[in-house]
């Protein structure tokens, strides 16, 4: 029996709750075009929520028994196949019908690109969600071009890294990363695995024709607690791993002033800081509560990151002072992180 060859694209779409969002979002990347794809919706911990909403659909599903994490979602489907070119999605997306087709040139035409980031607008909005990620002095991924006008990002350039909403990467990109990071659980798997492949010689493309509409954080909401307990965790976690010893230390200096910001904001109302005072009853206290067991839980988990940070510099091709000097090109400043609006 001749067993057919694989599509060049793998679709990693993970789910918790299924419904009409992963219908919508699986019927437009069935409508792509010039381009052989597979699509694999992973049921994180869940069981029969996706299959009502692409009933008759050619579409594969993979059931993890646990809830394990975004990033052990998207590994889960990377290892459910042997496509080239691996596209990871949120469920809460809808791509134009040209979307891959546009990144898989892009990533074919350049050798040493790992990851190609498509222009993410807000749905239902004429406003940019990201184009591509840019980093902070604290070692904060954020969404390049947040909040603007989508017009005004029309440009092919280098960028830090793909946000994981929604990218398309190259198979021997992750292989030689090590793929993503399953204990981050959620949130900084993109630019964990963005500054891996950085330190390997891969380089990342913003891709403007190649467009994703997104409903911003659907599955925790913008201002949530518990997002902001991962993200700062995580964040420490990144940078000890990939970051020189006088960035990481220099990183905290940065990041207490970002929470200057942040209280300012919070203070006077603004950004989604002010939302979560008004709308969600976020207290003060709990802000800081929060912030304190997101350092905490970091710390605690450092030792274990010895051997990874070990790793990482015997396969890296540049050195941890080479990598934040290159950082530098992708900056983002500190104060236009706080006062955002959702």
């Amino acid at each position: 029996m001749i067993r057919e060859p694989e599509p060049e694209v793998v679709v990693a779409i993970p789910t918790l709750t299924g419904g009409d969002k992963l219908r919508r979002c699986v019927e437009s990347v069935l409508k792509q075009t010039q381009c052989s794809l597979r699509v694999l919706v992973v049921e994180d911990g869940v069981a029969d929520v996706a299959a009502a909403a692409i009933d008759g659909s050619d579409v594969s599903i993979v059931t993890l028994p646990r809830n394990r994490g975004y990033a052990a979602a998207l590994n889960a489907a990377i290892m459910e196949s042997s496509s080239p070119f691996v596209l990871a999605l949120n469920d809460d997306t809808v791509m134009d019908p040209d979307c891959v087709k546009h990144l898989l040139e892009t990533l074919k035409r350049h050798p040493n690109v790992s990851a190609c980031a498509p222009k993410i607008v807000r749905q239902g909005r004429d406003t940019l969600d990201s184009a591509g990620m840019a980093v902070a002095s604290d070692g904060t991924c954020i969404q390049r071009g947040y909040g603007e006008l989508p017009s005004r990002f029309r440009t092919l350039e280098e960028v830090f890294c793909a946000s994981g909403c929604a990218a398309l990467y190259r198979r021997s990109a992750l292989e030689d990363a090590g793929f993503f990071d399953e204990s981050l659980f959620l949130y900084c798997e993109d630019s964990d695995v963005g500054m891996r492949c950085a330190r390997l010689g891969w380089t990342c493309q913003y891709v403007p024709d190649a467009v994703v509409y997104h409903e911003y954080s659907a599955t925790v909401g913008p201002a949530s607690l518990r997002k902001l307990y991962l993200v700062e965790r995580n964040r420490i976690l990144v940078n000890f791993k990939n970051l020189s010893w006088s960035v990481f230390l220099a990183s905290f200096g940065f990041a207490f002033w970002r929470y200057g910001l942040h209280a300012f904001s919070f203070a006077s109302g603004r950004g989604l800081e002010g939302r979560a005072r008004r709308e969600e009853g976020v207290s003060a206290v709990s802000l800081f509560a929060t912030l304190a067991r997101a350092h905490w839980d970091a710390f605690v988990r450092l030792p274990g990151l010895w051997p990874e940070r070990r790793r990482l510099d015997r396969l890296a091709r540049m050195s941890r002072g080479e990598f934040a000097k290159s950082l530098r090109r992708y900056r983002i400043p500190l104060a236009s992180i706080a006062g955002r609006h959702d």
